[in-house]
């Protein structure tokens, strides 16, 4: 071979140092950015599952609270009823002892 010949082969492999290094150093920025999303999708996901639970807890208690607040509303109905069938009957005697006068 002649040495212009190794020379250019020379040259060449220099080139292709040159460029497997520029990969290199691609390859790791990408590595790096790669590794940054999925720490950033880790620490979202955990945000959700925070989020998710804490609107789980806050809709159990809204559901007690309703609940409690529905099962009031019922006993008061019930008194309401009683109370009114009560003054119904007084007035009734009331009107009827008028009359009876």
């Amino acid at each position: 071979m002649s040495e212009k010949l190794l020379q250019q082969i020379l040259d060449e492999m220099k080139n292709m140092r040159n460029d497997v290094e520029l990969i290199k150093i691609q390859v790791d920025e990408n590595t790096k950015m790669v590794q940054a999303v999925r720490d950033n999708q880790l620490e979202q996901r955990s945000q959700s599952d925070a989020v998710t639970h804490e609107i789980a807890q806050l809709s159990g208690m809204i559901e007690a609270r309703f609940n409690k607040v529905d099962r009031s509303l019922r006993f008061l109905e019930a008194d309401l009823d009683t109370m009114y069938e009560k003054t119904t009957a007084n007035e009734r005697e009331i009107k009827r002892m008028k009359y009876s006068q």
